[in-house]
């Protein structure tokens, strides 16, 4: 397809309301977002992007963490971690700037932007950046709700593994859903708002049951390398400086695993900002 403009030029980007297709040089870049404007209606224009199947949407994925602005976050960010040994407050800091960095991820793939936002758009201010952060915390607490909910009425954990798992299994088919609805509201307890998760699935259903899939199983890898590289944190894996200084002794080997951890956390990020992408009509993400 070629631009309106410039018939002789492919076209980049398409308007979310007239549907006009134009190239890089016709659009209207907003100063104060990411977002640029149609030339022709005034409306905010879209990056052109074909729809994407699981193995593409993994590479994707894997080729924007993999570009200088996601491996620089995912250092900084570690490096945040790894002093948090010493400086107790860097902690919160460090999953502060995660959470919201997270977010920005979705909002950025979302507007169909190419590679990564920078490090820099990590934090916009401290306010916004706590509330963020607490939209995390909503986030993790609703994701282990069918937990809670079983605890509470039971006052133990299911008896078998399978039990647990289903439980855990069940709050991850709905928290995409509920990210979502944080994402599309900037509102923190819209994650806690059940009849926005209802609204956001019945949108799309199948699609979104096949995201769900590819959430679940990036939920997985998650746990699972941060179970693998947890040792790396306080020492107990064979990682040494020399053979007398551990890598944990300088804090290096947290920052070492926070790197890793935030390069698949990042990765899981534009899973979530593809599927807001390509359902972005239908979710009414303008």
């Amino acid at each position: 397809m070629s631009c309106a403009g410039h018939e002789d030029v492919a076209e980049t980007h398409a308007c979310s309301h007239c549907g006009k297709l134009w190239c890089g040089a016709c659009i209207i870049p907003l100063r104060t977002t990411h977002r640029a404007s149609c030339p022709e209606c005034g409306h905010l224009v879209v990056a052109s992007a074909p729809a994407l199947d699981g193995v593409g949407k993994l590479e994707d994925a894997l080729g924007r963490v993999r570009s200088m602005e996601g491996l620089t976050t995912a250092a900084a960010f570690a490096i945040g971690f790894g002093l948090s040994r010493y400086i107790g407050i860097l902690l919160f800091a460090y999953v502060a700037a995660v959470v919201g960095y997270y977010f920005h991820i979705v909002r950025y793939v979302g507007d169909g932007h190419a590679g990564m936002p920078g490090p820099s758009d990590a934090v916009d201010s401290w306010g916004e950046t706590f509330l963020t952060a607490l939209t995390g915390l909503l986030c993790v607490l609703v994701g282990v709700l069918p937990q809670l909910i079983y605890l509470i009425a039971y006052h133990d954990q299911p008896d078998s593994l399978a039990g647990r798992l289903a439980l855990a299994v069940i709050g991850q088919l709905y928290m995409p859903a509920a990210l979502l609805a944080a994402t599309l509201t900037n509102r923190p307890l819209a994650v806690a708002w059940p009849p926005a998760w209802i609204a956001i699935i019945s949108r799309s259903p199948i699609r979104y049951a096949r995201f769900a899939a590819l959430w679940v199983a990036s939920v997985a890898v998650i746990i699972a390398v941060i179970a693998v590289t947890a040792p790396i944190v306080d020492g107990s894996m064979s990682l040494e400086m020399t053979r007398t200084a551990p890598l944990a002794t300088w804090g290096i080997g947290a920052a070492v695993a926070a790197f890793i951890w935030n390069v698949v956390i990042f990765g899981q990020a534009v899973l979530v900002g593809l599927y807001l992408r390509e359902n972005r009509h239908e979710l009414g993400f303008e």
